[in-house]
């Protein structure tokens, strides 16, 4: 890991940050994809976790989280023993088996489905309140763009593992943004009593 002209080098990989209204936004550029805009708190590096926290939802259900799959990879700088590299994660990944059902964690307005360079066929979903849902490593999208969903509503299916993963075994990315603000899932997720 090395820093040049303010941009972090970390396995081959660039990240080059800017601080934009408050928070940092960081540009990973990967040789043969496109540019993803990925928002941490200020002052965020690899190793650190963010510490965002959303702004109000209380009038807005609780949520659901799309798989019932452990945490295979937490919000924030990850170090992906696989490819001996950290990486922002501006979500959760949850381990999960093939095939299995993906769930809207809230209801919403279908925005995109489609191939996405880093997370494989995924699904867009605006809450029309300023937060986003994106579901991520899909094997079959099941919504189409401009459906209304309902939270649980069923979103499509889980992958098979690929080879070019960070995080070995089959997954879900499921991420959540405020505006243009990757947040921590788990800030939204009822704590069982």
């Amino acid at each position: 890991m090395g820093i040049l002209a303010g941009v972090v080098v970390v396995g081959g990989a660039a990240y080059a940050a800017a601080n934009l209204g408050g928070f940092r936004t960081v540009h990973t550029t990967v040789p043969g994809t496109a540019m993803r805009r990925h928002a941490t708190t200020p002052g965020s590096t690899p190793g650190a976790t963010p510490t965002a926290r959303p702004g109000a939802r209380a009038a807005a259900a609780m949520l659901r989280m799309p798989v019932a799959g452990r945490v295979a990879a937490p919000f924030g700088w990850v170090y992906s023993t696989r490819l001996g590299e950290w990486y922002y994660n501006p979500g959760v990944t949850l381990a999960a088996t093939p095939g299995e059902l993906v769930h809207a964690g809230w209801g919403g307005r279908v925005t995109a489905v489609g191939q996405e360079p880093l997370m494989g066929l995924t699904v867009e979903v605006n809450d029309g309140s300023g937060f986003t849902t994106f579901y991520g490593n899909l094997g079959q999208a099941k919504v189409k763009v401009g459906q209304v969903l309902s939270q649980g509503t069923v979103i499509g299916t889980v992958a098979a593992p690929s080879l070019y993963t960070r995080v070995a075994g089959a997954h879900l990315d499921f991420q959540v943004f405020q505006k243009s603000q990757a947040v921590n899932p788990a800030h939204f997720v009822k704590a069982s009593s």
